[in-house]
């Protein structure tokens, strides 16, 4: 909703009206507009349409298979970290054995 030359917010807890009238600033439109009325109308068929069984069906099928895939993802890196902190501890295991022979030729990052 738009004043002439503002827009139109919530003045208080029942109702919107326009915000340079409400400041007191230049604008004189004292008209205000009950807040559950202009919702009532505004959203109401918004409200309508996103709870329509069918719309319903198809988020919940929606929000399911998306469920469902982040399980599939999170039992597949389950099983992915075992290996991996195999991988880790051989290599450690590879490092303090070159550690024990001094040798030379290891890179600082394996230090």
């Amino acid at each position: 909703m738009k004043c002439a030359t503002r827009t139109y917010t919530i003045t208080n807890a029942t109702s919107y009206g326009c915000s340079s009238y409400h400041d007191g600033h230049a604008c004189s439109n004292s008209i205000v507009v009950r807040r559950d009325r202009a919702e009532s109308i505004l959203l109401g068929p918004i409200r309508d349409d996103l709870l329509k069984p069918d719309r319903v069906a198809r988020m919940t099928k929606e929000m399911e298979d998306y469920f469902a895939d982040r399980l599939r993802s999170m039992q597949a890196q389950a099983l992915e970290l075992p290996r991996e902190l195999q991988e880790l501890q051989a290599r450690i295991a590879r490092l303090r054995e070159r550690l024990k022979k001094g040798d030379p030729d290891m890179p600082a990052d394996e230090l």
